[in-house]
């Protein structure tokens, strides 16, 4: 008898699952703007999900960072601790995600319950493209290397490309274009960099996440009398679109907003956007395709017209640009039945 198995995929604000019946998708759906005033809790909206889906046999966790671990792993008591003592570096989600694993194992004991981690994807970058220019012993004890992010969304990506440029190792580069932001660059179908680096806050700018900015101001700031944690709340919480516009996260509120600071955030954000791409047309060589996924990266014609239009190298012009509406899940489900099987 093929196994239930749930997918929860937590985000800084919602949980969106779907229910699989071995490969076969049975249902989907999100709950959105948990936590926010008069709305539910991370535990209240679980219980709507099991509502909805009854009893299942399997549940899989998207985990956004696991720091040194990276591969699909059965949830113990152990990779908890290990999960929990490394949360912070990523503060919008590891902490709603743990929330959710440990009520769904308080409430749900006997079933077996699975890890999958967002870093995966890029867990054989090349070391020219992982390493940092750190002092080398401080990189090897503490583990700071590139880990990079939205790695099943990259991977579904790669998958969809290969079918639909019937190429078997094609050169892409991927943008996962939402409230959080990544770009891969894949040659001969292995990634080899990506914009987010030892934490998400790495790479383009984002919602509420500065992006790549000089170290310096981090010191700058410390100088003038801010905390670490005021600093670290500040880049990622209120900065982006949010902090450059004063107005919104919402690519879709400065779309439609005639405000000069929002068309200067949409600005910025799709500048950073265009010379990531072409910084990796220098490293490609050739590119089969550019293509684009998530909420804006999917949804949003006038900010993919403003990023390629901004990309002035002539071999653009050979490049197929794809729109892939984003499937996380199907990439996951894959790897659980790899697992239990």
């Amino acid at each position: 008898m093929q196994k239930k198995i749930l997918i929860l995929n937590v985000g800084s604000s919602s949980v969106k699952y779907h229910l699989y019946k071995g490969r076969y998708l049975v249902t989907r759906g999100e709950i959105q703007r948990i936590g926010e005033k008069h709305q539910q809790t991370y535990p209240q909206a679980i219980d709507q999900v099991f509502r909805k889906v009854g009893e299942v046999d399997v549940i899989g966790h998207r985990i956004v960072h696991g720091y040194d671990i990276t591969e699909p792993t059965k949830i113990t008591s152990e990779l908890l601790s290990h999960l929990e003592e490394f949360s912070s570096l990523a503060p919008l989600h590891n902490k709603s995600e743990l929330q959710v694993i440990k009520y769904c194992r308080k409430k749900f004991r006997k079933t077996q319950q699975i890890a999958l981690f967002d870093t995966n994807f890029f867990k054989d970058l090349p070391a020219h493209s992982r390493t940092y220019p750190i002092p080398k012993k401080l990189a090897e004890k503490y583990k700071i290397r590139r880990y990079g992010f939205h790695g099943e969304s990259h991977r579904y990506m790669l998958e969809q490309a290969k079918k639909i440029l019937k190429k078997t190792n094609p050169n892409l580069i991927t943008c996962h274009l939402g409230n959080g932001c990544s770009i891969t660059a894949i040659k001969n179908s292995k990634p080899v960099d990506t914009s987010m680096g030892f934490t998400p806050l790495d790479g383009i700018p984002m919602g509420t996440r500065s992006g790549a900015i000089d170290p310096g101001i981090i010191f700058f700031l410390s100088r003038h009398g801010y905390l670490v944690r005021e600093i670290e709340e500040l880049l990622n919480e209120k900065s982006g679109l949010l902090g450059m516009s004063n107005i919104s996260k919402d690519a879709r509120d400065l779309l439609s907003s005639d405000s000069p600071q929002a068309r200067l955030a949409l600005n910025v954000f799709t500048y950073q956007v265009a010379k990531q791409l072409s910084s990796y047309y220098g490293i490609l060589g050739k590119v089969d395709a550019i293509i684009f996924t998530a909420g804006i990266g999917q949804n949003e014609p006038k900010i993919r017209k403003m990023i390629l239009s901004q990309i002035k190298l002539p071999q653009i012009k050979k490049t197929k640009i794809l729109v892939i509406r984003a499937d996380e899940s199907s990439v996951m489900i894959e790897q659980i039945l790899k697992l239990i099987n």
